[in-house]
């Protein structure tokens, strides 16, 4: 499944019950050589079936051995800025050239309501309220993407992060970091049980 959203494109596959991405057979055209003795030291099939499918979905693109990780930031050696996600069942790969990029997925479930102190801002919890699992599931998808986004460790997600609708309905998240505030405009869609969450702009430096 591909999503496009103007210079963002995301790309999504579901992995429940995919016995190939275990099948060393059917994987190694994905890996290169470092790739595929990682994978076979993966313990865990679910986390096998995850490094597997980033793997497919990137050869997909032919980005073959073209990610590596710097400060556990994932990134690609054509340049192209990318965000990783994964939850459940779905595997999610964002690409965009125009600017950095954060992308998460989550599946809408009663955990976020359990959690719910821990992340929401005083002024978010009208617009998203406790009892709509699904606003409140959209809420800490936003927080995940913005805090991949700007990569700025110590980020608070119910102090430092408020999102809110601007004058036109776009979500936006203001952001006070050490080295400024700064806003983010957000989109999202639903996926079956799922959130799905970017920044569908570059980040913005404020006066």
């Amino acid at each position: 499944m591909v999503q496009k959203f103007g210079e963002i494109e995301i790309h999504l596959v579901n992995i429940q019950g995919n016995l190939d991405l275990l099948n060393p057979a059917h994987v190694a055209p994905w890996f290169t050589s470092a790739e595929m003795q990682f994978w076979e030291a993966i313990s865990a099939e679910k986390r096998q079936r995850e490094f597997a499918a980033v793997r497919y979905l990137l050869c997909s693109q032919g980005l073959k051995g073209g990610l590596f990780y710097e400060d556990e930031v994932p990134k690609l050696t054509n340049g192209t800025h990318i965000s990783i996600s994964h939850s459940h069942d779905w595997i999610g790969v964002a690409y965009c050239n125009a600017h950095p990029i954060g992308m998460d997925l989550e599946f809408i479930q009663e955990k976020v309501a359990r959690v719910y102190e821990k992340y929401v801002h005083e002024n978010e919890r009208e617009l998203f309220p406790k009892t709509d699992l699904q606003k409140a599931t959209l809420l800490w998808s936003f927080k995940e993407t913005v805090y991949k986004l700007m990569r700025q460790p110590g980020l608070l997600f119910s102090e430092d992060i408020c999102v809110f609708q601007d004058a036109v309905g776009q979500f936006v998240a203001r952001v006070s970091a050490e080295t400024g505030i700064f806003e983010v405009p957000l989109g999202h869609q639903l996926i079956e049980q799922y959130v799905l969450t970017f920044n569908a702009g570059d980040v913005q430096k404020q006066a």
